[in-house]
Parts: C-alpha cells; structure tokens; sequence
C-alpha cells in the first residue's frame, strides 16, 4: 500500500547522526511531514473502505473466511500505525540532535490527545458496538466496532493514531483537555529516563593506563601487526596486546618505551592472537604515532580528565558500546596535547599526555 511503502523508504533512509546523509535527513521540512500524514489519512480511508465491503459480505455469507481477512487488515492497520511512531520519534531525536524543535514529537503529542478524547466516546457507546459486531463488523453509517477497539489497543500500547487525528476535531473538548497532558506528562516522563541512560556513558568509566612495552614481535599470522608484552603495574602480570603499528613504527622503537594504553576493553582475539587492551596513538590518514606518557610516569599511572570523577568498570559490555560513542570526541589539539572534548588526558602530578608531532587530529 501506498503509505506504508512511503514510511518505510523514510525509515530505511534514518540514519546515525555520523553517517554522511545525515544532514540530509535533518533538514526533512514540515511540508514533507504533512505529505507523509496525507498518504496516512488515504490509506487510512482505503482500510475503512475494505472494513465497509467485508461487513456487507459478512451480512449475507456468514463469519467464516471474512473474520479472518478482517483480522488480517486490523492487523496491517496496527503496523501502520507502529511504523508511524517509530517513524515520528526518529524525525524528532534528529530535530533535537540539530538544535531545532521536535515537530514531530509534537504533532504526536497532539494526535494522542485527540485520540484520547474519541476513546473517552467510544468506552460510552460500548453497547452498540457489541451489537454491531454481532450483526455487521463495520458500517460507515455507525460507531465502526474496528476504530474503537483499535482506540482502545493504542491506549494500552502507546500506539500513534496518526491517520485519525483529523476524526477528533468534532470530539468532546473537555475529555481532549482533560486527557491531554495526562498523555504530554507520560511522554516528559520517559525523557529524563532517556537523558540518564546517556549521562552514564562518561569517559570515567574508561580505564586508561600508563604502561610500558616489555616485549615485542610481529604477528604471526598478518604482516601489518604486532604482538606487545606490556606492563600495566599489575603485580608482575604482563597483558598482550595486539597493535597494528608495523607500517608506522619501527619494531626498534616500540621495545621499553611508555605507552598508554586502554585496558578495560574485553579480550577479543586478532587474527588467532588474544588482545587485552589498545595502545593509544594519534592518528591521521597519512600517519600514526603512539601518544607519550609525562616525564615520570610509571607502568599502572592513571589517566584521568578534569570534571569526570568516577572509577573505570572493570570491563566494558560490548553491548552497550562505551568506547564507540565516546571515541569520536578524542583527539589530539593544536599543542599537541591529547585531550577529550578539550580536556587534556593528565597523568595526576606527573603532566599531560601528549603527541609526537601530530596536532588536530583523532585518537585512537
């Protein structure tokens, strides 16, 4: 069907703010918004019209095989509506993301609460729909018996009622204005709950270590990497990692020097080999340096960044990507400090980590 095709090419084309069409996506106008809304409401009309052909087929052939043809366009009708919400919620955290204010989320807002007052309506006419559903499913003539369990349905699920709001301009004011921001404080609850989950990914929970090289050899098994025996000040206990510095760092300079290294992340192997952590290097396209620790550093240090108390999880959950949202705010600034969001990565007593050379680029 037309609408739902519409909404799933716009669901398919929503995408992570850092992908390289995300601005395009952003800067979707509410004129388009309105034209999504529009194929909603005919679509919309094409589902009452098949739901009017098969209760007059119902009246004169019996409940067998229309029931379940029925059920399926309630069904149909049902993921529509799924698709609008997930559809008007992604449209809204990208208008949030750009700075601009979520009109989607509103005209969301608005449609459940005109929804909420045509389910106050329906709950009182119950009677006649338990009649129309004895003798004929829907008419158009009468309470559609569809349109008021669906009312029902969405206010139990959160489901968006998009393609109906324009059936709630002749509903009860006062039930919309009572059920209304009982709907908008649902809503503004969920967001702080949002904001929280966001606010506990802080580079505190990152495990950064001063550690030194021990030992040193390439892979085995690929050309462009090295296998390090380092110590992180963990007793005598020496971790091995897996670094792909080959092409950038002779293998001479890699042996007894500093190096600070990420050591929470969860072992994984590369290529055969067990990997417990990752050197730190300022990067560029062209060009790799491992970062230097501050003159006195030991093997165990800490690096920690103003304003971000806390103390590292022992392990990150891949699941829960830590490293990967944060890493994009890493990098390296024009003095060649390494900093995070511009705060300078800072052995405490010791001083500032720091780059070779490298300025203005990432970490990694």
């Amino acid at each position: 069907m037309l609408a739902s095709r519409v909404l799933r090419s716009f669901i398919h084309l929503t995408v992570h703010p850092f992908d390289p069409i995300f601005p395009k996506i952003v800067r979707m106008s509410a004129n388009k918004i309105v034209e999504v809304f529009n194929e909603i409401d005919k679509e919309m009309i094409y589902i009452k019209n098949k739901l009017d052909s098969l209760g007059e087929f119902v009246q004169g052939a019996g409940q067998g095989d229309s029931t379940a043809a029925l059920q399926k366009l309630r069904d149909e009708n049902k993921s529509l509506q799924r698709e609008t919400l997930d559809l008007l919620k992604q449209i809204s955290v990208h208008d949030v993301l750009e700075g601009k204010p979520p009109l989607a989320l509103k005209v969301f807002m608005q449609a459940q609460a005109e929804k909420a007052g045509a389910s106050t309506m329906s709950k009182s006419e119950a009677p006649t729909q338990k009649e129309a559903v004895a003798a004929e499913p829907v008419r158009s003539d009468k309470p559609a018996e569809g349109h008021s369990k669906k009312a029902k349905s969405e206010k139990d699920t959160g489901k968006t009622p998009s393609a109906e709001a324009p059936q709630g301009k002749g509903k009860d004011k006062t039930a919309e204005k009572s059920e209304g921001p009982k709907e908008a404080t649902s809503e503004a609850k969920k967001e702080p709950a949002a904001a929280t989950a966001d606010e506990s990914i802080t580079v505190a929970r990152l495990d950064f270590r001063v550690g030194k090289i021990v030992e040193v050899e390439k892979h085995p098994d690929a050309d462009s990497l090295y296998v390090e025996k380092i110590d992180l000040g963990e007793g005598g206990k020496l971790r091995t990692i897996v670094s792909g510095l080959v092409k950038h760092v002779p293998i001479e300079e890699m042996k007894d020097r500093l190096v600070v290294v990420l050591a929470n992340l969860k072992p994984a192997k590369m290529r055969g080999v067990n990997s417990e952590g990752m050197v730190m290097c300022a990067s560029t396209p062209e060009k790799v340096e491992i970062l230097i620790p501050p003159k006195g550093s030991q093997p165990g240090d800490r690096i920690s960044f103003e304003g971000f108390p806390g103390t590292p999880d022992d392990v990150l959950n891949p699941k829960k990507k830590i490293w990967e949202t944060l890493a994009p705010e890493f990098g390296v600034n024009p003095n060649k400090v390494a900093v995070f969001r511009g705060i300078p990565f800072v052995v405490a007593g010791k001083g500032q980590v720091v780059s070779p050379g490298l300025i203005n680029c990432i970490v990694k």
